[in-house]
Parts: C-alpha cells; sequence; structure tokens
C-alpha cells in the first residue's frame, strides 16, 4: 500500500476546488490521512514578511485592507472543516499569506512532508487561478510528490471506489515508476490495472504520392509491441496485480484519454515526465492533455531523480 499519511489539499473556494477536496476526503478514509487544508491568501510581495514555515499561520502585521480578506477566508476554512471532518477524517486548515499561490504551495508541501497533492484543476469564476498553465502546471511540474488532480464536470457525483487505473507507458525510466506507483494504489484498493502503449504514426511520408504506415516498416508491430510491454510490466516494481495490456496506434494524449472513457476507469496514473530529451509525457503536450481533457482524477507521478 502507498505510504500516505498527508494529503495536502490547497483550495481557492471555488467549485472546483470543492470537488478535489471531496476526492481528498475520500482518500484519507481510504488511507487514514490526514488532510492538510491550505488556502493562500494572495497579497503584494512587499506584505509578505518571514520565510516559511513562520508565514503558515499568517505574518500578522498585513494592512487593514487585507483584515477583511483574512476573515472571510478564515471563516470559509471553518465551514469546511466542520462540514467534512469526521471521526475517521482529521483535517487541519492553514491560511497563508503570499504573493504567489504555487510556490507557497510546492513549499508547505516539501516542509511538512505531504505524501500526496490532491487539487482541482479549474478555480474561480473566469480567472480560473487553479488553472493548468499556472498554479496546477507549475505544481505538478515541481512537486516532490505525486498530485493527484481532479477534473471539475458539469455533473460531479460523489468520488467513485477505484475499481480499474489505466496507466500509459512509453518504456521511459518515468513510466516504469509511474507503473510501480499504479501497481501500488491497484493493490491497495483491490483494482483492475490496464496498462496502454500508444503507437504514434509515422511523421513523414517517402513521396507525395504514397505513405508508408508503422505496420509497413514492422508488420507485427502489435504483436512485437505487446510481448516488450508485458516484459516491462514484470520488470516494473511493485506488488503483482491483475493487468490487461493494451496496444493502439493514434495520437497520444487523445488516446489515452479515449481510452480510460472506453474502459470506464477510475484513475489514470501517469508519469509526469518522459522519455529523456523526448520527454513525450511533458506538460505542454501529452501529461497537459489529459489533464485537461480526462473526466477521472489523473494521479501525476515524478520521477525519484526529477528527470
Amino acid at each position: 500500500m502507498p505510504q500516505i499519511d498527508r494529503i495536502l489539499h490547497p483550495t481557492d473556494f471555488s467549485e472546483s476546488a470543492e470537488v478535489a477536496l471531496r476526492h481528498a476526503v475520500h482518500l484519507a478514509r481510504h488511507f487514514e490521512a490526514e488532510i492538510h487544508l491550505l488556502h493562500v491568501l494572495q497579497v503584494l510581495h512587499s506584505y509578505v514578511e518571514g520565510p516559511l514555515p513562520s508565514a503558515y499561520a499568517g505574518s500578522g502585521s498585513l494592512p487593514d485592507f487585507y483584515s477583511e480578506f483574512q476573515r472571510e477566508a478564515e471563516e470559509q476554512l471553518s465551514q469546511m472543516v466542520e462540514q467534512h471532518s469526521a471521526p475517521d477524517v482529521r483535517i487541519k486548515p492553514i491560511l497563508s499569506p503570499a504573493a504567489s499561490a504555487a510556490p507557497l504551495i510546492l513549499e508547505y508541501a516539501t516542509e511538512e512532508h505531504a505524501d500526496l497533492i490532491v487539487m482541482g484543476t479549474h478555480g474561480r469564476r473566469a480567472v480560473e487561478r487553479l488553472l493548468l498553465g499556472s498554479v496546477a502546471e507549475e505544481v505538478v511540474h515541481s512537486s516532490r510528490c505525486n498530485v493527484y488532480v481532479v477534473r471539475a464536470t458539469e455533473d460531479d457525483p460523489a468520488p467513485r471506489s477505484i475499481q480499474r487505473i489505466l496507466v500509459p507507458v512509453d518504456f521511459s525510466e518515468a513510466s516504469a515508476m509511474a507503473v510501480a506507483r499504479a501497481k501500488e494504489w491497484a493493490d491497495s484498493h483491490g483494482a483492475q490495472l490496464d496498462v496502454l502503449h500508444v503507437i504514434e504514426p509515422l511523421p513523414f511520408t517517402v513521396s507525395l504520392a504514397s505513405s508508408v504506415s508503422i505496420y509497413d516498416l514492422d508488420p507485427d508491430i502489435i504483436e512485437n509491441t505487446h510481448r516488450e510491454l508485458q516484459t516491462f510490466i514484470d520488470g516494473a516494481d511493485g506488488p503483482d496485480v491483475p493487468a490487461s495490456l493494451h496496444v493502439e496506434e493514434g495520437s497520444v494524449g487523445r488516446t489515452i484519454v479515449e481510452k480510460s472513457e472506453e474502459a470506464d476507469v477510475d484513475m489514470i496514473v501517469i508519469a509526469s515526465q518522459g522519455r529523456s530529451a523526448i520527454r513525450r509525457f511533458v506538460l505542454g503536450s501529452v501529461t497537459e492533455r489529459v489533464l485537461r481533457t480526462a473526466r477521472r482524477p489523473v494521479l501525476t507521478v515524478r520521477s525519484e531523480n526529477g528527470t
């Protein structure tokens, strides 16, 4: 079972963050973890005093015109704790001023030894403060711990039990780490693992009159890749869990999302960084597309060496 004792949930009090909090509570129950509920009170840089962690509880020296925002935030945090706390769910509220949300989230996660960050992809109104390309992207890209990303949809039912997990593989060391984490989560939840490798179409043509498909170069590519995938999964760390292997051709990001819907998985586990210099699973391409469009939660896994 993954060792998850502290879950960090950054909130901006948006509907998207509320959806993510429900998932954080669901996971906290399963792992018997404590939730650190963090709201970043964004202020001008000149008003933020002192290094972390002393700033976690507020500097106490903000100008008067911030006092109303601070009071409202404290009330909202208190209401959230009251609403979601239970004998089996411990929630610790934290309000901290900062000039920028992402650096504080990352530093808090490091200083408090968070095992998992659970956050939404979009924030309040059109501003979308927890938006890929800003806060969420920076957290996913730079976090030392894994990040569980929840995208709010028009219909947000209660979090589902995790019975089926999809993990895309590109045969990189980073995706081997993702497989290991996916195995642990599958074993912890008694879930089935779906392992997917996507073969991308060749990006070139032989002439203006004809093109070469991947099957022209290797007629047995599906069978060969399937065997390679089995070897890769067997060699990855983690417990033995039931696994189905899938090899498909297409656009990587789109195929991952389509497969997640076709198989009706409960979560996707994906490396936040990919194949060495090519970095196929890198924010701005595959991982970002999956985070933006997948209807199920996405666990982004960072390799141990951060490469």
